[in-house]
Formats: C-alpha cells, structure tokens, sequence
C-alpha cells in the first residue's frame, strides 16, 4: 500500500469521535504528583492508568512489580566521587588510586551499556509497577499475527535541577545540531574523565611523575566535581509535574494503541506495556525484557517507544544510547523515513538520541525496535524536567501529529510484513 494512503487511513482514524482523549492522560497524569520511580505517586498513576485502559479501552490490564535502583542521580553522583578519590589517591598512592578509578570506569561502563549494575547496587531498591495489556482478541494471536508488537512509554516523572535548565539543554543541543547528532552525551563525557583518571594513574604506577602529568589529571577531575555537584542538586530538586516529558508519550501510546485495537493490523498482535521508573532510566521496561527475551523471538517481536510528544514536530530516532549510540533497527527507521517523506506536513525527521529509551533496552536484547517522540527545533524537549512542563503548556498538535506518524509506520510494518508471507 502506498505510503500516502496510509498516512490518509490514520489521519481519519486519529479523527474517528471514540479515539482516546490525550489531553485527559496528560492532565491526569500531571496531578498526580510528585510521581518519581518507586513512589506512591508511581504506584497511584499506575492504578489510574490501568482504569483508563480498562474503561476507555476495554483492554485488559495488570500491573507487575519488579524491583529496581532508580536512583540514577545518585549513581551518577558515587561514580563521580570515586573517580575524583582515585585522583587524589594516586598522587601517594599510584595502584590504590588506579584500582579504583578502573573500578568505577567498569561499573559505569557495565552500567551505561545495559550490561549489569555494579556501583547502582549500593543505592537503594525499590518496586516499581509495569502496567502490560497484552493483545485484545481483534489483535491477539492468530495465524496471521506473525509478530507480536510491543507499543511502549513511560508515566514517572524524575526531578529538575541546573543541568536540566533550559540555557544549559538549550546550548548542548545547539552543539550536538552543530555536530550532526555525534557530540558525545553527559555519560560519555563521564566515562571519557574516569578513563583519563586510570590512565594519568597508570602512568605513575609505571613512574612517571612529571609536572604536565599533574596539570593533565587537573582536567578530568574538576569535570568529576562538576559532575558530582550536578548530581547532588538534582537529588536534592523538587518533582516536576512531568506533563510533556513523558506524559505526553504514554498518551500516545495508549492512544495508538486504541486505534489499532478499532482498526486491527492483519499481522501485528499489539500489546501495551507503560513502564515504570523510566527515569532510572527505563528500568522497569529492562525488567520487563530481561524477563522475556528467551521465551521472545527476535524475528516475531517488534517494539515502538513514545518518547516526550508534548512539543515540537514529530522525530524517529535513528540511535540511542546513554554512553554509546546503539543503531535502531533499519528496517523500522527505512519505514520511517518513508513515511516521512510521503507527509511531509508532519515535519518529520531523524534524530540521533543520547539517552536510554525503551526501545533502546529492547535492541539490547536483539528485538526490533525504534522510538518516536516529538522535539523541536533546538532538539530537546522545551520545559522537561522543570515545574513548567505541566499540561497546559503541551501541544496537543503535537500529539496528534506524533500519532498519525507512529500509526502511519505501524500501518507501513503490516503492508510490509504482508509483502514478505
């Protein structure tokens, strides 16, 4: 089927009088606060959010605790004060310092590539809920459901803090526009002063004590104070409302979802999954492939993440990663990009993301995967994490827009699934 047809068939399903109202999910969620990972707000949004997909969707709906370390913050901020201390401590003490600056370069390395958590261990644990609707009977299984696709968001909200002001996102996101997308993300540049840190160790150990070694290991360290400072004001920040980033994506996300169950894909079987502790970051929707991904085929599994859709022009990321940028999968993002050039009203276009979305974690487990959300020019989500994002400042253009473009390629991957039986 031609791309523009489809963009047609969502734009009147988005339309049809019965389709979710995004703007109530958002207001909803917005009043439930503060709502961080872990939280009763968490767990009271969760509740909520499963009413509204049993009344207004008539899906089933059941929340799953797991346990997790949310506190990313937190973790950021022992990261940073262990790689400073192996800093100090070399100076003396050359194989003390670099055993610990490797220690924590490995922990944060582990940590950041979705491997395993070493230093998050010593934060502490708490439950969150993952709310999972499995298919209904119009989009369960069935001989032509060749593939079961996941739609998922997030509905916790994290905290504000300096490094979430708007000047600050608005000029990293200036320099990463500058550089096409490639400048390195806040844990890279973590990762890159813990290795500097082991290496100036290293070089002691083997004996070199030169005045430049010390004004070198001056660099890295002061950028792991800096660190540790941020980190430290953002434990200690307020709860933000958390309207545009990520309300407005869990709306969509139930929103497509409905439109898909009136207007069923003939080889998808669509569940939702709306995660918890996103801000963790995306800890719950880790928990919830870590459970799946042997009992899941990679070849019957796709996963679509809403992101932030409060503001801007809708966006599919290309890549995402929180340390190193993991490619999407091609095949989604080619559907993508065919759909956006076939609407070219929507504005869509590609974006390279330095975070950790929920489609992220599912390309760690070899499935199918992209995220869509909405950013604006400058490439950040305008008010996120600050007490401005609350739900009289979200577009709702926004998110219709951010629907028809992920309805549109949903309906693209059946046309394409269809070519290939």
């Amino acid at each position: 089927m031609d791309p523009k047809a489809i963009a047609d068939d969502a734009g009147a399903t988005v339309e049809e009088p019965a389709a979710v109202d995004m703007n109530g999910i958002v207001t909803g969620l917005a009043r439930v606060a503060p709502r961080g990972p872990g939280t009763d707000g968490e767990r009271r949004a969760a509740r909520w959010l499963t009413a509204v997909l049993r009344e207004d969707l008539e899906r089933e709906a059941r929340t799953q605790t797991v346990w997790v370390r949310p506190d990313h913050a937190l973790v950021v901020a022992l990261h940073a004060v262990a790689g400073a201390a192996g800093s100090v401590i070399c100076v003396s003490r050359p194989a003390v310092g670099l055993g610990i600056a490797l220690a924590a370069l490995l922990s944060w390395l582990l940590d950041g590539l979705g491997l395993a958590h070493l230093g998050r261990r010593l934060t502490p644990a708490r439950a969150t809920q993952n709310l999972v609707s499995p298919p209904t009977a119009a989009t369960g299984s069935g001989r032509q459901r060749i593939v079961r696709l996941v739609i998922t968001a997030s509905y916790d909200a994290g905290r504000g803090g300096l490094a979430r002001r708007e000047a600050v996102r608005r000029a990293t996101a200036r320099v990463r526009a500058a550089t096409g997308g490639r400048w390195p993300s806040a844990g890279a540049f973590l990762a890159l002063a813990l290795a500097a840190i082991a290496g100036l160790a290293a070089l002691r150990l083997g004996g070199v004590d030169a005045r430049w070694v010390g004004a070198a290991q001056l660099v890295p360290t002061v950028g792991l104070l800096g660190a540790l400072a941020l980190a430290l004001d953002s434990v200690l920040s307020r709860p933000v409302p958390g309207a545009g980033d990520p309300a407005s994506g869990a709306a969509v996300a139930i929103a497509l979802a409905g439109a898909l169950d009136r207007d069923p894909p003939r080889h998808l079987g669509v569940e939702l999954v709306l995660a918890g502790a996103g801000e963790g970051p995306s800890l719950g929707m880790r928990e919830f492939v870590r459970s799946r991904r042997k009992r899941w085929r990679a070849e019957a599994t796709a996963v679509v993440h809403l992101a932030a859709c409060g503001r801007g022009r809708p966006r599919w990321w290309v890549s995402d990663g929180p340390i190193v940028g993991r490619r999407l999968h091609p095949t989604l993002a080619g559907l993508a990009r065919d759909v956006a050039e076939s609407e070219p009203r929507l504005d869509a276009r590609p974006y390279r993301g330095h975070g950790a979305t929920g489609a992220w974690r599912a390309r760690r487990a070899g499935w199918p995967a992209i995220a869509i959300g909405c950013l604006e020019d400058a490439g950040w989500p305008r008010d996120s994490h600050t007490p401005r994002d609350t739900a009289d400042r979200v577009d709702p253009r926004a998110m219709r827009d951010a629907l028809t473009f992920a309805l549109t390629v949903v309906r693209a991957l059946d046309e394409d699934l269809a070519a290939r039986v």
